[in-house]
Protein backbone atom coordinates (compact mmCIF):
# COMPACT_ATOMS: atom_id res chain seq x y z
CA UNK A 1 0.00 0.00 0.00
CA UNK A 2 1.45 3.34 -0.84
CA UNK A 3 -0.56 6.07 1.17
CA UNK A 4 -1.40 9.31 -1.42
CA UNK A 5 -1.91 11.26 1.55
CA UNK A 6 -0.44 11.01 5.31
CA UNK A 7 0.13 13.61 8.42
CA UNK A 8 0.71 14.12 11.82
CA UNK A 9 -1.44 15.40 14.12
CA UNK A 10 -1.90 15.78 18.05
CA UNK A 11 -1.48 18.55 20.87
CA UNK A 12 1.81 19.82 22.43
CA UNK A 13 2.23 22.19 25.40
CA UNK A 14 5.64 23.17 26.43
CA UNK A 15 6.83 22.57 29.82
CA UNK A 16 10.60 23.15 30.50
CA UNK A 17 13.50 25.45 29.58
CA UNK A 18 15.66 25.13 26.26
CA UNK A 19 18.71 23.27 25.75
CA UNK A 20 19.33 23.92 22.20
CA UNK A 21 17.31 22.78 19.45
CA UNK A 22 14.58 20.53 20.60
CA UNK A 23 12.44 18.19 18.02
CA UNK A 24 9.18 17.86 18.49
CA UNK A 25 8.89 14.57 15.71
CA UNK A 26 10.23 13.23 12.84
CA UNK A 27 8.33 11.01 9.95
CA UNK A 28 10.61 9.63 7.90
CA UNK A 29 10.71 7.33 5.07
CA UNK A 30 14.91 6.42 6.08
CA UNK A 31 15.45 4.39 8.77
CA UNK A 32 17.18 5.28 11.64
CA UNK A 33 20.48 3.50 11.31
CA UNK A 34 20.69 5.09 7.52
CA UNK A 35 19.06 8.40 8.62
CA UNK A 36 21.37 11.41 8.38
CA UNK A 37 19.00 14.28 9.40
CA UNK A 38 18.28 16.11 6.28
CA UNK A 39 21.29 14.82 4.04
CA UNK A 40 19.25 12.28 2.42
CA UNK A 41 15.64 12.96 0.68
CA UNK A 42 12.84 11.63 2.88
CA UNK A 43 15.01 12.03 6.14
CA UNK A 44 12.15 14.70 7.25
CA UNK A 45 9.43 13.55 5.16
CA UNK A 46 7.48 15.59 8.00
CA UNK A 47 9.57 17.11 11.03
CA UNK A 48 9.28 19.82 13.21
CA UNK A 49 11.80 21.52 15.50
CA UNK A 50 12.09 24.35 18.22
CA UNK A 51 14.72 26.60 18.82
CA UNK A 52 15.53 28.78 21.80
CA UNK A 53 14.91 31.93 19.50
CA UNK A 54 10.68 31.45 20.09
CA UNK A 55 10.73 29.80 16.70
CA UNK A 56 9.29 26.71 14.93
CA UNK A 57 11.06 24.83 12.09
CA UNK A 58 8.70 22.74 9.89
CA UNK A 59 10.62 20.80 7.63
CA UNK A 60 9.99 18.12 4.59
CA UNK A 61 11.89 17.68 1.34
CA UNK A 62 10.95 17.80 -2.13
CA UNK A 63 13.08 15.62 -4.82
CA UNK A 64 13.85 16.30 -8.26
CA UNK A 65 14.61 13.38 -9.96
CA UNK A 66 15.12 9.56 -9.13
CA UNK A 67 18.49 9.82 -8.81
CA UNK A 68 18.60 11.73 -5.17
CA UNK A 69 18.73 15.01 -6.29
CA UNK A 70 16.45 18.06 -4.94
CA UNK A 71 15.63 19.56 -1.27
CA UNK A 72 16.44 16.98 1.62
CA UNK A 73 15.93 19.88 4.09
CA UNK A 74 12.97 21.92 2.61
CA UNK A 75 11.92 24.32 5.96
CA UNK A 76 10.44 27.35 7.00
CA UNK A 77 10.33 28.95 10.35
CA UNK A 78 7.45 30.36 12.29
CA UNK A 79 7.47 32.54 15.50
CA UNK A 80 5.80 31.37 18.10
CA UNK A 81 6.03 34.18 20.77
CA UNK A 82 5.96 31.94 23.73
CA UNK A 83 2.24 30.49 22.99
CA UNK A 84 3.89 27.18 22.93
CA UNK A 85 3.70 26.95 26.72
CA UNK A 86 -0.10 26.02 26.25
CA UNK A 87 -1.92 23.28 24.58
CA UNK A 88 -2.15 23.84 21.26
CA UNK A 89 -3.06 21.34 18.56
CA UNK A 90 -0.66 20.97 15.80
CA UNK A 91 -0.85 19.46 12.12
CA UNK A 92 1.01 18.21 8.80
CA UNK A 93 0.58 16.56 6.60
CA UNK A 94 0.91 15.93 2.92
CA UNK A 95 -1.02 15.42 -0.65
CA UNK A 96 1.04 13.25 -3.44
CA UNK A 97 -1.88 14.31 -5.67
CA UNK A 98 -1.90 17.92 -4.62
CA UNK A 99 2.33 17.95 -4.17
CA UNK A 100 1.78 20.13 -1.43
CA UNK A 101 2.82 20.30 2.17
CA UNK A 102 0.88 21.74 4.93
CA UNK A 103 2.03 23.09 8.81
CA UNK A 104 -0.71 24.40 11.09
CA UNK A 105 -0.31 24.86 14.92
CA UNK A 106 -3.76 26.11 16.28
CA UNK A 107 -4.31 28.17 19.81
CA UNK A 108 -7.20 28.58 21.39
CA UNK A 109 -7.42 32.29 19.80
CA UNK A 110 -4.60 32.05 17.60
CA UNK A 111 -3.14 30.49 14.72
CA UNK A 112 -0.06 30.15 13.03
CA UNK A 113 0.89 27.90 9.46
CA UNK A 114 3.37 27.17 6.67
CA UNK A 115 2.18 25.95 3.46
CA UNK A 116 4.80 23.94 1.12
CA UNK A 117 3.50 24.10 -2.48
CA UNK A 118 5.13 22.05 -5.20
CA UNK A 119 6.31 19.85 -2.87
CA UNK A 120 7.35 16.04 -4.61
CA UNK A 121 7.37 13.21 -2.17
CA UNK A 122 8.38 9.90 -3.17
CA UNK A 123 5.89 6.78 -3.17
CA UNK A 124 6.59 5.01 0.23
CA UNK A 125 5.18 2.50 2.07
CA UNK A 126 7.61 2.45 4.74
CA UNK A 127 7.62 5.43 7.31
CA UNK A 128 9.46 5.38 10.81
CA UNK A 129 8.22 7.89 13.58
CA UNK A 130 10.38 9.47 16.29
CA UNK A 131 9.56 11.20 19.46
CA UNK A 132 13.64 11.63 20.57
CA UNK A 133 17.20 10.98 18.17
CA UNK A 134 20.73 10.93 18.70
CA UNK A 135 20.51 14.19 17.42
CA UNK A 136 18.24 16.12 19.30
CA UNK A 137 16.70 17.05 22.72
CA UNK A 138 13.25 15.68 22.87
CA UNK A 139 10.09 17.64 23.53
CA UNK A 140 10.57 19.30 26.89
CA UNK A 141 6.79 18.97 27.74
CA UNK A 142 3.57 17.41 27.27
CA UNK A 143 2.43 15.26 24.18
CA UNK A 144 -1.61 14.42 23.66
CA UNK A 145 -3.98 12.77 21.07
CA UNK A 146 -0.85 11.83 18.91
CA UNK A 147 -1.73 10.28 15.52
CA UNK A 148 0.21 9.72 12.22
CA UNK A 149 -2.91 9.32 10.13
CA UNK A 150 -2.29 7.34 6.59
CA UNK A 151 -4.30 7.15 3.73
CA UNK A 152 -6.83 9.08 1.52
CA UNK A 153 -8.43 11.95 3.94
CA UNK A 154 -5.34 12.49 6.10
CA UNK A 155 -4.50 15.38 4.58
CA UNK A 156 -6.49 18.66 5.51
CA UNK A 157 -6.23 22.68 5.25
CA UNK A 158 -6.53 25.04 8.33
CA UNK A 159 -9.60 25.02 8.28
CA UNK A 160 -11.45 21.66 7.81
CA UNK A 161 -10.63 18.93 11.00
CA UNK A 162 -14.32 18.45 11.83
CA UNK A 163 -14.03 14.89 10.72
CA UNK A 164 -16.67 12.82 11.61
CA UNK A 165 -14.66 10.24 14.12
CA UNK A 166 -11.84 12.49 15.38
CA UNK A 167 -9.67 11.00 13.62
CA UNK A 168 -6.67 13.81 14.34
CA UNK A 169 -8.33 14.16 17.40
CA UNK A 170 -8.87 17.81 17.27
CA UNK A 171 -12.32 18.17 18.74
CA UNK A 172 -11.41 15.71 21.60
CA UNK A 173 -8.53 17.49 21.89
CA UNK A 174 -10.09 20.95 22.40
CA UNK A 175 -12.87 20.11 24.16
CA UNK A 176 -10.21 18.90 27.19
CA UNK A 177 -7.81 21.70 26.70
CA UNK A 178 -9.84 24.18 25.60
CA UNK A 179 -12.69 26.30 27.96
CA UNK A 180 -16.10 25.76 25.66
CA UNK A 181 -14.04 24.12 22.70
CA UNK A 182 -12.07 26.22 20.01
CA UNK A 183 -13.33 29.81 18.62
CA UNK A 184 -13.11 29.06 14.59
CA UNK A 185 -16.33 28.50 12.29
CA UNK A 186 -14.92 24.49 10.92
CA UNK A 187 -18.11 24.96 8.36
CA UNK A 188 -17.04 27.60 6.08
CA UNK A 189 -14.50 25.94 4.32
CA UNK A 190 -14.63 22.72 2.44
CA UNK A 191 -11.54 20.15 2.62
CA UNK A 192 -8.94 20.81 0.57
CA UNK A 193 -8.59 17.44 -1.52
CA UNK A 194 -11.51 18.15 -4.13
CA UNK A 195 -10.33 15.89 -6.37
CA UNK A 196 -10.15 11.54 -6.26
CA UNK A 197 -6.80 10.22 -6.00
CA UNK A 198 -5.37 9.08 -9.30
CA UNK A 199 -2.58 8.14 -11.23
CA UNK A 200 0.18 10.56 -11.00
CA UNK A 201 3.71 10.88 -12.08
CA UNK A 202 6.64 10.07 -9.26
Amino acid sequence: MFPPEYCVAGWFKWTGTYEGWHMAYRLTINNKPDNQDASRLGDRTLAVFLHPNLHYYPATYSFANMNMGGDANRWDSVHHAGQNTQWAFMYFGYSKALKRAFWWNQYKGASIQKDYPNTNHYWTEKFWFALKDARYQFWNGNYAYLNVVLGQGAFRGPTDYSEEKDMFMFKTGSTRFWTNGPQIDWTSSPSLVTQPYGAVDP
